[in-house]
Parts: C-alpha cells; structure tokens; sequence
C-alpha cells in the first residue's frame, strides 16, 4: 500500500469517527454503547480507539473488568479486587486515553522498518496458545529476526500467562538465565 493511499484511508476514518461522534452528541448523549458490523465494526474499533470516554465508562467499567476475564481460560486467576484495582485507574482522569494511545502510537513505527535487523540478544518468548488478543501466529517466523530464539507455546493459556500459568512461565525464564 502507497503512503498516498493509506494515509487518505486514515483521513477517511478520522472522518467517519467525527461522524459517529457527531451523531452521538447530535442526539445529545456524552456516552453510548456502539455496536459495528463488517466495515462497521471496524468503524466502531477505530472510534473506541479515539473515544474511549464515550464508551468504556458504561456500567462502571465493565468493559476492563471483561478485557480481562472473557480472555482468559482460567477466569478466576483475576480477584475482585484486582478487577476493581484496575477499574480505578482506569476511571483516573485523561487515563482511558493515555492507556489506549499506548497501543495506537507503538505500532506505526515498528510497522514502517524498512528492513529489520537481526537481533543478536538471545531471546525468550513465551506465548499462550489461546491468547485471544494476539494469535499465535503472529510469533510465525520470528526467527527470522533474532540470531538466539527460544520459543515456547502454552496450550490452554490465553494472553495471561503470567497468570495462568506462572509455575511453567517462570520454568521457562529460570531455564533461559541458566
């Protein structure tokens, strides 16, 4: 894809997000819970993405305690109160923006190398096989791109593996620093 044309598609987005954001106001809500099929849908993932006040704030905050629980296998590895800790910080003023333009902002450049390099590092990944949010095939031919790779999939873990599967994880890491 051309720079020209990707980056007319971006001004169309941002257009389309005016618009559902206009129409939101227009019928004078501050907040609503959008729903997108299709071309949509993806409509509606790039305006949570801009506007994640008018959305993420519903039922206080139930979409943060679902991010994390509806992704993992084992759903009790998560306590109220961890749900509830970060139910808070996301409730923080200018939080919910910060959090989300983390993920928005790290992506173009790391998708605009021109030709990576090798990474010489040694490097350990470890990968929940049912991670909901990034699929396992992203990790395919990873080493192509680091000269030392030790790569581990956990079958029944989701993105959490930390938690779901802390014994193995740190197997893992204490075999690689040894």
């Amino acid at each position: 894809m051309s720079l020209r044309s990707r980056s007319a598609r971006l001004r169309l987005i941002a257009e389309l997000i005016k618009d559902v954001e206009g129409v939101i106001k227009g019928l004078d809500y501050d907040r609503c819970i959008l729903v997108g099929h299709d071309w949509g849908g993806a409509i509606a993932w790039s305006f949570a993405y801009a506007h994640p006040e008018m959305l993420f704030q519903v039922d206080n905050y139930r979409a943060i305690a679902s991010a994390f629980i509806d992704s993992a296998i084992d759903k009790t590895i998560f306590t109220p109160q961890d749900l509830a800790a970060y139910k808070n910080a996301a409730a923080k003023p200018g939080a919910l923006t910060a959090k989300l333009n983390y993920y928005r902002n790290i992506f173009p450049g790391l998708l605009n190398q021109t030709e990576p390099n090798v990474l010489e590092v040694p490097t350990l990944m470890i990968w929940g096989e049912n991670d909901k949010f990034l699929g396992k095939e992203l990790t395919y031919d990873t080493e192509d791109y680091l000269k030392d790779l030790q790569l581990h999939y956990i079958p029944q873990c989701s993105h959490w593996v930390q938690q779901e599967q802390p014994n193995l994880v740190n197997q893992y890491m204490h075999n690689f620093l040894n």
